[in-house]
């Protein structure tokens, strides 16, 4: 199932890539030159690619609309990837291009996994 709050998609993206990164500042020391500290894992940035699929470029535009109203602006809501536990995301970037006639609208989703202490009140992973 692919879902993002209450948004869920009529088809699995064709690809997710999810990105985990570091938080490594470096700090001078003297005499000992550069050092790194870690302070830990930031947020996971997820990147889904799919298509809205249609009988007519309406169609597409309908689920597109859909999405954008079911969708919390800015806001953590919980995301549902295939094979994996729901976790809290942030939707960061969208972009879509068409495709032949118009029934086939492709898009790219970013999403912002969010920290732990950003989660809304009595939400939990």
């Amino acid at each position: 199932m692919f879902q993002f709050h209450q948004y869920r998609f009529a088809h699995h993206p064709q690809k997710i890539s999810i990105q985990h990164s570091f938080a490594l500042p470096a700090h001078f020391a003297p005499y000992q030159g550069d050092q790194l500290q870690s302070l830990g894992p930031k947020g996971a940035l997820i990147r889904c690619e799919g298509a809205f699929l249609g009988q007519s470029p309406e169609d597409c535009e309908a689920q597109l609309t859909a999405l954008l109203a079911q969708t919390p602006q800015g806001e953590p809501a919980l995301l549902y990837l295939p094979y994996q536990e729901p976790f809290y995301a942030c939707l960061s970037s969208l972009a879509t291009s068409r495709e032949g006639d118009g029934t086939c609208m492709l898009y790219t989703l970013e999403f912002l996994q969010c920290p732990e202490g950003s989660l809304p009140e009595g939400g939990s992973r």
